[in-house]
Order: structure tokens, then C-alpha cells, then sequence
């Protein structure tokens, strides 16, 4: 999925996609199940509150795309409401 929705803004702020997945996937799998094990590797804070609001970028890129709207417009709208 990110290959195939990723557009400019989130890859700026998603530089490391490999970390970015596996973090993600940590976190979910310890929130979820609350594996002990996990607990040091799941985020926390501002760390777990900017990866949501990526997954959030992502699946709505996601779903736009599947409507048919092109990655650059979704680009600039974002840049539009955040800066």
C-alpha cells in the first residue's frame, strides 16, 4: 500500500519506510495485545500520535486514489490545510 499511494508530502515525512512499517506494526501488535515483549519497541506520545496521522495520510490517499483522484491534487490539498 505504500508504494502504490504514497505521494510527495508523505514521503517527506516518511523518509525511512522500512523503520516507519516495522514501528507501526510493533506498536499495533503491542496496543493490541499487550505483549510485554513488545512494549519497549511500541511508540508512545508524539512519536505514536505522528505515526497515526501518517497511517491516516496514507489510507485516505488510499482511498482517494481508488475514486480516481490523482496523488498531486491530494498533495496540494494537504499542503494547503497544513501550512
Amino acid at each position: 500500500m505504500f508504494t502504490l499511494y504514497s505521494f510527495p508530502y508523505f514521503q517527506e515525512r516518511v523518509q525511512e519506510v522500512d523503520r516507519f512499517v516495522k514501528e507501526v506494526g510493533d506498536s499495533r501488535n503491542y496496543y493490541t495485545h499487550f505483549n510485554p515483549e513488545l512494549e519497549k519497541k511500541a511508540l508512545k506520545g508524539k512519536d505514536l500520535f505522528d505515526a497515526m496521522e501518517n497511517v491516516k495520510l496514507l489510507l485516505l490517499a488510499g482511498v482517494l486514489g481508488r475514486i480516481g483522484i490523482k496523488s498531486e491534487v491530494f498533495d496540494q490539498a494537504i499542503r494547503r490545510l497544513i501550512y
